[in-house]
């Protein structure tokens, strides 16, 4: 089929209640095939991971886990997926019969639509193509990318690609260990050595700071005031003694001797021819 045709047959599509239907039967039917699939891979990787602890090859059986772990959200995933198809479908006719989608399906429609981008599910790629005909692509582009928060939590939660923690990685171990009765000690994870490692302070070790019972008893000083702008600044008076001259000049001992007759004497015979 051309490209121009199937441009042409684009615009003449009409939502169909009936096309609806046959694809969410089918998109659930899909999603249990695979979700069975997924736990009988499941069960050879817990096999393969307790034989890689029993022949001491933890690293491998450390990424053989991670794997495990990703595999078990993909279960959980099409877990929810096929529920909400099978919802979706028991409710056709009241999607068919209303103009605008209903309050109580907005988060099985929106979920189908955020999961169609990340799972290769043809049959639900053709149900998003005709709510995408009975709501508008502009209804359905805001839940593609989740902004109009209406997807359910959860299944966001396990189709987001992210490494799983240390602490899932062993308890993981841990459990196909016991289930498979494989003599393994668990290792400590990395903060639990950064906790016991010598010279960690370690919080809890201390004992509680005591709490006041009444709150401290706050002394109030008296502010002190400036003199303001307007009012002249007063000097205080210092007391001074009467027989000290504030002039700063230093009487001579030596002239109280002098003789001022004798210099007037002096000064007439010096002025005679």
């Amino acid at each position: 089929m051309s490209s121009l045709k199937k441009s042409v047959m684009g615009i003449f599509d009409r939502w169909k209640a009936s096309t609806c239907k046959a694809n969410l039967q089918l998109a659930g039917k899909r999603c249990t095939l695979q979700r069975n699939k997924v736990i009988k891979s499941q069960r050879v990787a817990e096999r393969e991971i307790a034989e890689m602890l029993r022949q001491g090859r933890e690293e491998k059986a450390r990424i053989k886990a991670e794997q495990l772990i990703a595999n078990q959200k993909m279960e959980s995933a099409y877990d929810i997926l096929e529920t909400h198809c099978e919802l979706l479908y028991t409710r056709i006719q009241y999607i068919d019969q209303s103009k605008e989608c209903p309050p109580d399906l907005i988060c099985p429609v929106a979920t189908l639509i955020y999961a169609e981008k990340r799972l290769t599910v043809p049959e639900m790629a053709n149900c998003v193509r005709q709510f995408e005909l009975k709501y508008g692509r502009t209804w359905c582009q805001q839940h593609t990318d989740n902004s109009s928060q209406d997807v359910a939590p959860k299944l966001v939660g396990l189709l987001t690609i992210s490494p799983p923690s240390e602490t899932m990685v062993l308890d993981a171990l841990e459990e196909i260990a016991n289930k498979f009765e494989v003599e393994w000690e668990r290792p400590p994870t990395i903060e639990e050595k950064l906790a016991t490692a010598p010279g960690a302070l370690n919080v809890s070790s201390f004992p509680p700071f005591p709490m006041p019972s009444t709150p401290p008893s706050v002394t109030q000083h008296p502010q002190q005031v400036s003199p303001s702008a307007s009012e002249p600044t007063v000097l205080p008076e210092t007391a001074s003694s009467p027989d000290k001259d504030n002039s700063g000049f230093v009487p001579n001992p030596e002239a109280d001797e002098i003789d001022f007759e004798d210099l007037e004497k002096e000064e007439e015979s010096i002025s005679k021819p």
